[in-house]
C-alpha cells in the first residue's frame, strides 16, 4: 500500500470513514497492477503502473 497518513487517521478516529476507505482503495489498486502484471492478455500496461519500482521481485507476493 502507498504511504500516507491514513493509518494515524483511522488510529486516532480522526477522519469517520476516510482511512479504511484510502486503504481499502489502494489495496485494489494494488491487486489490480499485479493482475495486469501476470496477465497475457497482450493489452497495454497503464503508463501510471510502469517502474514503479524497477528492483522489486514479484515471485514471493504472486506465491500461492
Amino acid at each position: 500500500l502507498q504511504s500516507s497518513d491514513w493509518a494515524f487517521l483511522e488510529t486516532r478516529a480522526l477522519a469517520a470513514d476516510y482511512p479504511l476507505t484510502r486503504a481499502r482503495a489502494h489495496a485494489r489498486e494494488l491487486v489490480a497492477a499485479l493482475a495486469a502484471a501476470v496477465a497475457d492478455s497482450g493489452a497495454e500496461l497503464d503508463p501510471g503502473l510502469r517502474n514503479l519500482a524497477p528492483e522489486l521481485d514479484l515471485r514471493p507476493l504472486l506465491a500461492p
